[in-house]
């Protein structure tokens, strides 16, 4: 993973710690810790039980959603169509070689 990739998932969980009020229920189930958090938003990411942590947080506060809606979309539509991109890559230049 590159350093820039790292540095923007890094901001993204921060971001979440300090969007969510620690003492809220919200923070204590789904970003007590820094791996809790990565889990959280891997389930979001991969669309597993994505609205348990996303329902709680649009109840609270509307303007929440954009923050999960902000991950989906740098990391579910850019990210991974990145990594995807990257294996096909290799794999059309492995069947090449393999062929020639």
């Amino acid at each position: 993973m590159s350093s820039t990739t790292e540095l923007i998932l890094l901001s993204i969980l921060y971001l979440g710690f300090l969007i969510f009020d620690p003492s809220g229920n919200e923070a204590r189930e789904y970003f007590p810790s820094f791996g809790t958090a990565v889990w959280t938003m891997l389930m979001v990411l991969n669309g597993s039980n994505w609205p348990s942590p996303i329902m709680p947080a649009f109840y609270f506060n509307h303007a929440y959603c954009l923050y999960f809606f902000v991950f989906i979309i740098v990391f579910g539509w850019g990210f991974l169509n990145l990594i995807l991109g990257d294996f096909l890559m290799n794999s059309i230049i492995l069947y090449c070689l393999i062929i020639l």
